[in-house]
């Protein structure tokens, strides 16, 4: 999910684990267990674009999902 909020100053991302899932419906029928929350201020123009492509490339592979998915604390 993401927002834009015009009382925000910066963006923030918010990363949530669900040990069951979450289904969302996804193409692959698989639950969604790292669901990652996108908040940016209004405007600001591809900022929202922009921490996508993090979040995309910071969970690109089996081995960064399977790490976070395990992880106590993700800070």
């Amino acid at each position: 999910p993401h927002a834009r909020c015009k009382t925000l100053k910066e963006p923030a991302v918010v990363i949530g684990l669900s040990p069951t899932g979450i289904d969302f419906q996804a193409m692959d029928g698989e639950a969604s267990r790292i669901i990652c929350l996108l908040l940016t201020p209004d405007p600001a123009e591809g900022a929202q674009i922009e921490l996508l492509n993090a979040v995309a490339r910071a969970f690109a592979t089996p081995a960064a999902r399977r790490a976070a998915a395990a992880a106590e604390h993700l800070t």
